[in-house]
């Protein structure tokens, strides 16, 4: 098989980055340390005197142009606990919402589809089916989703612009211009305050649309961009500073050395931001992501639903670091990051660096 310029160029990255992360993983087993503190210590040039984990988020549900429906703009939906609670108790209450949809989605055509991520992919027409689906699935499992589960929405803006209308074409044939777009989301916010994030509602460039947004928004929900962080993190601290996104995602795709990923993340150390650790777009065994984002000391990470083996390893992954860390006694707690319903972004505002 013969590969395009950008496809081989991408290859050959990915090769270079698996190598640098196999020499960091040879380089912490050398110096007989656990990966996320040589990580730490790499990144931060000390010991660290305490550590927090990240807020787990289990990614539950999809419905882009690749599965069934008339809905293009949704890539995945993520749900994550509210409340200061251990991780891996966050993760076996996420894993019982997980189980609760997946009896809904069974009474559903393509019910046994799900996403490489481990989401269910039922066929949906509109947004608000996906979001009263997770509802009644957090009902069902016996929890609230006004006070105990917030979501995030990553969408698919990227794959459903239409160049030559210049419009986003949301659901088959429904085709909306930016302003309507954002109008789109505030309805939904205010109809669905339990969405907390929003991850890429707009093209990366639009950064007349991301103002708009975050102006409307940005008191109640996070507006996250993760084209910037990927392509230019220049860019990315301008977005910042000027308050036009809340933070970004970090995937170890977005560079081709693991030190290029801290040089990334040091060049927005003093930007007000919130920092998502993400898994790569093809899953892997590998569980290198967890302990790079404990080593960032990331807000949260993403995780597929357990309906794939190889998100299973992640958790276990995270529980290890857990007890190890309590072991240690330098495990702090944190309050997971909610956007409060002001009307201006607040944690944001006062300058506070959250990670």
């Amino acid at each position: 098989m013969e590969l395009d310029e950008e496809s081989a160029d991408t290859a050959v990255h990915l090769d270079v980055l698996t190598v640098s992360m196999a020499l960091a993983q040879s380089a912490s087993y050398l110096q007989k340390c656990q990966l996320y503190l040589y990580l730490y210590k790499t990144a931060h040039n000390q010991e660290p005197s305490s550590l927090s984990l990240p807020t787990p988020m289990m990614t539950v549900l999809r419905s882009d142009k690749r599965t069934a429906g008339k809905l293009y703009m949704l890539k995945d939906v993520m749900i994550f606990m509210k409340k200061n609670i251990p991780p891996m108790q966050a993760l076996r209450q996420l894993t019982e919402i997980y189980q609760q949809l997946e009896l809904i989605v069974q009474q559903k055509p393509t019910s046994n589809m799900r996403a490489d991520n481990g989401a269910f992919t039922p066929p949906m027409d509109k947004l608000e089916q996906a979001l009263d689906l997770i509802r009644d699935a957090i009902s069902g499992a016996g929890y609230s989703f006004e006070d105990d589960v917030a979501l995030a929405v990553n969408f698919a803006t990227k794959d459903i612009y239409d160049k030559d209308k210049q419009k986003y074409e949301i659901c088959l044939n429904t085709f909306k211009s930016c302003d309507d777009l954002v109008n789109v989301y505030v309805d939904l916010c205010e109809r669905y305050p339990e969405i907390k994030v929003f991850v890429d509602p707009l093209l990366s460039h639009d950064r007349e649309g991301f103002s708009k947004l975050n102006e409307r928004i940005g008191g109640n929900c996070f507006v996250i961009n993760q084209e910037s962080f990927s392509n230019n993190p220049k860019v990315l601290r301008k977005t910042l500073k000027e308050g036009f996104v809340s933070g970004n995602v970090m995937k170890m795709e977005n560079a081709s050395t693991v030190p290029q990923l801290f040089q990334q993340l040091k060049a927005i150390e003093d930007c007000p931001r919130i920092l998502f650790v993400s898994p790569n777009e093809v899953e892997t065994h590998e569980h290198f992501m967890v302990d790079m984002a404990v080593a960032v000391q990331a807000d949260f990470i993403v995780f597929g639903g357990p309906g794939r083996s190889d998100n299973i390893r992640k958790y276990n992954r995270l529980q290890a670091i857990e007890h190890e860390l309590n072991v240690l006694n330098i495990l702090v707690h944190k309050e997971p990051l909610i956007p409060l319903h002001t009307d201006a972004p607040t944690e944001l505002e006062s300058g506070e660096n959250t990670t």
